[in-house]
């Protein structure tokens, strides 16, 4: 079986604290001190939609 060669990535000093991600991906996304954090780094496709709605584009797919 072929490993999945991407991730997601949150890039904190974007992130604004605004959970459009959790609500969209919660099974991606959970929540940090101030920040979203990632909870499965799986590109999945509620995962990528929570992307094209982060207002501040604080969430990228990375190569592994």
């Amino acid at each position: 079986m072929e490993e999945n060669k991407e991730k997601l990535v949150i890039d904190p000093n974007k992130c604004i604290g605004c959970r459009a991600c959790n609500s969209i991906a919660s099974n991606n996304f959970g929540w940090g001190t101030d920040t979203a954090i990632i909870i499965n780094e799986e590109v999945t496709e509620d995962a990528k939609n929570a992307i094209e709605c982060c207002p501040t584009s604080a969430i990228s797919i990375e190569k592994k």
